[in-house]
């Protein structure tokens, strides 16, 4: 969680969106809850398919599968 508040520092400089791995676990969960606090920051989060309603509603703006997708790609390739 340390590398989490570091990061959102860092936000304010920088692009403001964050990849999430396992956004559907425990420690996506709390991630994205403090992805959230920040405000106006773009959330990408992978986790299977099945589980992409389930992290939406929780704030993750993009899903990705990571089961079928190259999701550093689909990261670094988003607008």
């Amino acid at each position: 969680m340390a590398a989490i508040w570091l990061g959102i520092g860092f936000w304010k400089f920088k692009k403001q969106s964050i990849l999430i791995q396992a956004a559907a676990g425990g420690v996506g969960w709390a991630a994205t809850q403090i992805a959230k606090s920040v405000g106006n920051v773009m959330i990408f989060g992978t986790a299977s398919l099945s589980k992409h309603d389930h992290i939406k509603e929780n704030g993750v703006t993009h899903a990705i599968d990571y089961q079928n997708c190259d999701f550093g790609r689909s990261f670094k390739d988003f607008p």
